[in-house]
């Protein structure tokens, strides 16, 4: 497998869970089954990130890939990165290869609810442009049940080309492993929690066509 590690650098996400939970699933895959992964794929135009030291000794990490590998696994943990080309998210030298695609959804939340996120016509054409990437995936992973269902029900995506599983990343609860007033992914009862809650909510309301629940978010 080449994993696609460019989450943990990306503009986008670099400072948010999407980059913890990316560096966290390449350093169980690393520990846990090194004989599946090959090479974790880095970008050499984009600052480095901590924390790879395990990567570094077993020699995976590389800027440069080998990609004449046909039939292996490609595994792209941003897919939705809207900073990056599409071109870098599913390289052509991959695709001309004949690996197989595996995205990494998270959530669907612009797709779900796009009078608030995809307003802009420039964010929505390269938010669209990506959603077919993931529709074009031979298999796609998900941390949720209900993200895998979004998957099926909004993009198309087969039941039999998408699976959840429970990410290796540490729960809300563990100690941090960065300092107290940096950004971390939303916990439950946090402001950004009780966002997406809403958010969810308003979405089951307008399915049984009457108006959302209040929730009770802690104060500021």
């Amino acid at each position: 497998m080449l994993l696609d590690l460019q989450a943990s650098q990306s503009p986008t996400y670099r400072e948010r869970g999407v980059a913890r939970y990316s560096l966290d699933f390449a350093r169980a895959l690393a520990a846990e089954t090194p004989d599946v992964l090959d090479q974790v794929l880095l970008r050499a135009d984009l600052g480095p990130v901590g924390g790879l030291d395990a990567l570094l000794e077993q020699g995976v990490l590389t800027t440069k890939p080998d990609w004449d590998r046909p039939g292996a696994v490609f595994h792209v943990l941003s897919p939705f990165d809207l900073a990056t080309p599409v071109r870098r998210i599913w390289p052509r030298p991959a695709s001309a290869a004949g690996m197989r695609l595996v995205v990494t959804v998270y959530d669907l939340i612009p797709e779900l609810f796009p009078e608030i996120y995809l307003t802009d016509p420039g964010t929505r054409a390269r938010y669209r442009a990506r959603r077919e990437l993931v529709r074009a995936a031979d298999h796609v992973v998900t941390l949720s049940r209900s993200a895998a269902d979004d998957v099926v029900a909004h993009l198309g995506c087969p039941r039999s080309a998408s699976a959840w599983s429970a990410p290796p990343a540490r729960r809300c609860s563990a100690q941090p492993r960065t300092p107290p007033g940096t950004a971390r992914g939303p916990c439950p009862g946090s402001r950004a929690w009780c966002t997406l809650r809403r958010l969810q909510r308003r979405r089951r309301a307008q399915k049984e066509h009457r108006r959302p629940a209040r929730g009770v978010c802690p104060p500021a």
